[in-house]
């Protein structure tokens, strides 16, 4: 009878979850302990499919990771890499035996989420903000800010990294100058 009378209601309810529901709600299971896991998103939206220094952090922090794979599991913290298609495989992800999700793929809520490089784009810092309570990335330098021939690829990504800056809980910097330069 709802749905004769106020066939809207679907999308208006639709519009609520994803876009006005209030974050101590949307991430209430973790907030009060429903899950006994703590649940961590190792963020790879952007991760280059080359061999170059941000890839060589990731990578090497997935090494650790997966070396410290009986502590994590006795200490009941659950590892997740999301990455697109092309990463995993470039990347060879799946060795790490962590599960694995693409972006399209992540509706559950984390801990915390991690990002072993900057934030460049806003799909990936929504994403960020909408699946986990805490966010983390590694600051490794700004020249991606500063670069004229890097911006003109996207001029967004100045703005989007300055806000990455301020949402993220915690920021990760390889070097005293990368701190200080931010």
């Amino acid at each position: 009878i709802l749905l004769e009378r106020y066939p809207y209601y679907p999308v208006l309810i639709e519009k609520y979850f994803k876009n006005y529901i209030e974050p101590a709600d949307h991430f209430a299971d973790l907030l009060y302990g429903k899950n006994t896991k703590t649940k961590v998103l190792i963020n790879l939206f952007h991760f280059p499919n080359a061999y170059n220094g941000s890839a060589k952090n990731g990578i090497s922090f997935l090494q650790y990771l997966t070396k410290q794979r009986p502590a994590l599991d006795t200490q009941n913290i659950e590892i997740t890499i999301m990455a697109h298609k092309a990463t995993r495989i470039f990347h060879e992800l799946d060795e790490y035996g962590f599960r694995i999700l693409e972006p399209a793929e992540v509706r559950e809520t984390f801990h915390v989420g991690y990002c072993p490089t900057q934030i460049f784009q806003v799909e990936n810092l929504i994403l960020l903000n909408r699946t986990c309570l805490k966010i983390v990335f590694s600051l490794l330098d700004i020249i991606a800010i500063r670069g004229n021939d890097l911006l003109s690829r996207d001029i967004k990504a100045r703005s989007i990294f300055i806000d990455s800056l301020e949402w993220s809980d915690q920021i990760i910097s390889i070097s005293e100058f990368s701190k200080k330069d931010a």
